[in-house]
């Protein structure tokens, strides 16, 4: 076969195919249940019961984990299932399916425990499970009116990390009617996500939100101090201290200034000299907030919290709540927690309060210990056993994921930390590794097109992490994910916060210095440093400290430097997700100096100065390893610096396939990357992956036409078979010596004549490899075929022309007899025929 033959007016033809559009189809929802008179009625008689259904089941344990990153709650909820379904008994006894959770806690079913629930999603359900006056506008039976933008816009509990396409090409091509049911499935799917409710008007005040819109405003009206303050730092203290504490909760609404000025100096060491101020800035918060109909979290769970309290019979209780990453929650939270659990023995915390990363969120485990007091001394809520306190924190000083090499990087990061915010974090002993492992990389000169490559030689195909995928990219924040090389956007890419919970095998660093809110802050990690050298030049240690002398040291200012405090909580967050290497780049040279220097002083990391010069035959040998982990735009790389372009060409083409495997099929978009796949397939002469890509995109036709070329014609009459042209598709089969499947398409077209001509071709073709045609594909049966059918045509002219053809009399005189229903002349005609044969 020729390989390489490429037809120009075949690449005009691809570019002028028409993509016809496809528009998704909806379903319509169903109709709320208010409006329905009779179900008012019944989810009324429901909701009286309610108050009933705490006293029934008591057998049941309820079990609810809860964590505030989608990501990890997720991934969570899947090691569980795996493990309930490793064992048949213990299988039946959950329901692992990922169904729709109910709106309200008191209609959950016995098998749905345990639940995997995000913070969002469970306050959500809390506040339909308390009934009315609700926080949010909803249904009689508890569903929301409205859409609330950042809360149910968005399935966080749907992320799924592990998932992969196989983007190879498959010879077995699907059926019309499977590719229908295909795509009623993807419609479907759309259905479910897409139902569209009206928007609730009230907007949250997320820290993104805070920053933006606020803070400009606030700090435009206290002009004098501009720059003082970093507006990170004052909306941790009015969520986690003015709003978000015990006392704020359990206030009422939010602490009065007195009160917010009696707060200790250990619970909120911020703004201890200042404020006076920071409470002005919050009135100054408060009353824009309410102006423009926001509201923040903190607002909820004070709601929340106000309306339990004064219930009487609780309508729902849980047994046992286990709180993941506890350092994401406010005190409130916390506390709502606790006294929604039936007994503080069902409560379960752990956390990293190093890793306390979530803006607006200052959290200790000392201050945990004091909440359960609090909640011992709360007698407007009656809790069982409430009285029973924490006796001890269990510190975890193992660490099974990260080796020697990462974590000694880690300590250096917590080093800095007590040093200069001894209060904000309790302080652990240092991990206790169980294995050594390679120090970590600083890619000081790297191009941002090399980094695939190290992420490549580092990939592990055998492996199989618990959590997330092999390999991480992490960044800041959502803008610094979208400024990713388009190189590196193949790759897993998480922000610091969403990879929190979550480990991997290799972690890249990529810019957390560029896009550190810190900017000289970063300087003060040098003074630090000076400290350090100066202590160990006294105890003469066998590998000197040392520093450069051009640095410049920032001394540290406990008041002008408290941002660094959450910056470097993010660098050790991001760090200790790693397992085997961690490597940090950085395109800033100023931003990263200090912590490069730092890192490079006490001897904890290897640098990687330069980029050494690849020859062509290397670049292309990293492109193959692309191309065979699937990575094309890497792969694509690689070949335009070799100067290959044929295999440029077929890169990009595997990519166009690759992006059309995840597109809804008959999709615009969808037609459009198969045909750009198709033309860069034909340019690199590699006719059978274009031919490939026609027909996946249902270009039958010229499809048909490669596969001819190709003199692959068996393929080319299935492409014609089905664009419903017989008598070319015909042609190709016997071109093929697949007579049976010619004569089959002629019977299935109706065209007696031409397969009885089909059959007799076969018959005079002397090549032995031939295929055989069938028994029943006798002339006599052919014909029998066409008297059957121009006699359900009541084409009695043509049925006696096919009967004549047949050989054998007594069977035509039978079908006749069969046929005769006693109004036609099939009983005189079959006389005449034995008449006529001497019967």
């Amino acid at each position: 076969m020729n390989d390489h033959v490429v037809d120009e007016s075949l690449h005009a033809e691809i570019r002028e195919t028409n993509v016809k559009s496809s528009e998704a189809c909806f379903n319509k929802s169903f109709s709320a249940c208010d409006e329905d008179e009779s179900n008012q009625c019944s989810i009324g008689k429901k909701d009286a019961k309610d108050e009933m259904r705490c006293d029934e089941n008591d057998d049941e344990l309820r079990q609810i984990f809860i964590t505030k990153n989608g990501v990890l709650c997720r991934e969570v909820q899947k090691m569980f299932t795996s493990f309930v379904e490793g064992d048949e008994i213990t299988s039946r006894l959950f329901q692992t399916k990922d169904n729709e959770l109910p709106n309200r806690f008191q209609d959950m079913k016995k098998l749905q425990y345990p639940v995997f629930i995000t913070a969002k999603h469970f306050w959500l359900m809390i506040d339909a499970t308390l009934g009315p006056p609700y926080y949010f506008e909803r249904h009689i039976d508890g569903r929301l009116k409205s859409e609330i933008q950042g809360w149910t816009d968005i399935d966080d509990l749907q992320i799924i990390l592990d998932d992969e396409f196989d983007y190879e090409y498959s010879d077995d091509s699907e059926s019309d009617e499977e590719e229908e049911e295909v795509d009623q499935n993807i419609t479907l799917v759309e259905n479910k996500k897409t139902r569209m409710k009206k928007v609730d008007p009230r907007r949250e005040v997320t820290y993104e939100v805070f920053e933006d819109v606020i803070w400009p405003r606030i700090i435009g009206k206290f002009k004098k101090h501009k720059g003082k303050y970093h507006p990170s730092l004052v909306w941790t203290e009015i969520m986690s201290i003015i709003k978000g504490s015990y006392e704020a909760i359990y206030g009422g609404r939010f602490l009065d200034k007195n009160s917010y000025f009696e707060i200790g100096k250990k619970q909120a060491p911020t703004f201890v000299d200042e404020r006076e101020i920071l409470y002005s800035f919050f009135l100054e918060y408060e009353h824009i907030r309410q102006n423009k109909h926001m509201f923040d979290q903190t607002d909820l769970v004070q709601n929340l919290y106000q309306r339990f309290r004064k219930q009487k019979n609780p309508k729902w209780k849980v047994n046992e709540i286990y709180v993941d990453e506890a350092q994401d929650f406010a005190q409130a939270e916390l506390f709502l927690l606790i006294k929604l659990c039936e007994s503080p023995h069902g409560m379960f915390v752990t956390g990293d309060t190093a890793q306390s990363i979530m803006k607006g969120i200052a959290f200790r485990f000392k201050d945990l210990v004091s909440l359960f007091h609090y909640a011992s001394k709360d007698s407007s809520v009656k809790t069982v056993g409430v009285s029973v306190q924490p006796d001890h924190i269990y510190e975890l000083p193992h660490n099974y994921r990260s080796h020697s090499g990462i974590t000694a990087l880690a300590t250096s990061v917590l080093d800095i930390l007590k040093d200069l915010f001894p209060d904000s974090f309790d302080s652990l002993p240092s991990d206790q590794c169980l294995f050594k492992g390679p120090k970590p990389v600083l890619l000081e000169t790297i191009s941002s097109n090399s980094l695939s490559l190290i992420l490549c030689e580092n990939v592990r195909e055998t492996s199989k992490i618990e959590f997330g995928a092999h390999q991480a990219i992490l960044v800041v924040n959502d803008k610094a994910r979208d400024n990713i090389p388009e190189e590196m956007k193949n790759g897993l890419i998480l922000t610091l916060y969403e990879a929190k919970g979550l480990e991997f095998d290799d972690v890249l660093l990529y810019n957390i210095f560029t896009d550190s809110e810190a900017t000289k802050e970063w300087r003060v990690v040098l003074s630090f440093l000076e400290k350090l050298v100066k202590k160990d030049s006294k105890n003469e240690s066998k590998i000197p400290l040392q520093m450069s002398t051009d640095l410049r040291p920032l001394s540290f200012n406990p008041k002008q430097h408290k941002v660094l405090n959450s910056e470097l909580k993010q660098l050790y967050t991001a760090i200790t997700r790693a397992r085997q290497n961690v490597w940090i780049y950085d395109e800033d040279k100023e931003q990263r100096k200090p912590i490069f220097e730092y890192f490079q002083a006490l001897h904890l990391v290897e640098l990687v100065e330069e980029d050494k010069e690849s020859t062509p035959r290397e670049w292309v040998d990293k492109g193959e390893e692309f191309m065979k982990l699937k990575m094309y735009t890497q792969a694509v790389k690689c070949f335009n610096t070799a100067g290959d372009s044929k295999m440029e060409d077929i890169a990009h083409a595997y990519q166009h396939y690759k992006i059309a495997s995840t597109l809804p099929q008959n999709s615009p978009q969808w037609k459009e990357e198969l045909l750009q796949a198709t033309l860069k397939f034909l340019e690199a002469k590699k006719t059978k992956e274009a031919a490939k890509c026609l027909e996946t995109a249902k270009q039958f036709d010229l499809a048909a036409e490669l596969y001819e070329k190709r003199e692959q014609f068996e393929k080319a009459a299935e492409m014609y078979r089905r664009t419903k042209k017989p008598l070319e598709s015909c042609k190709y089969y016997e071109r093929a010596g697949r007579y049976e499947k010619s004569i089959d398409v002629h019977l299935e077209n109706k065209q007696f004549e031409e397969a009885i001509h089909s059959l007799h071709r076969y018959q005079e073709n002397p090549n032995p490899d031939k295929t055989e045609v069938r028994d029943n594909q006798t002339e006599d049966q052919i014909n029998r075929n066409a008297a059957e059918y121009y006699h359900t045509q009541k084409n009695h002219d043509e049925m006696k022309k096919a009967l004549n053809r047949i050989r054998d009399i007594s069977c035509r005189v039978m079908f006749l007899v069969k046929k005769f229903d006693g109004a036609n002349d099939y009983i005189k005609l079959a006389a005449s025929i034995l008449l006529d044969n001497g019967k």
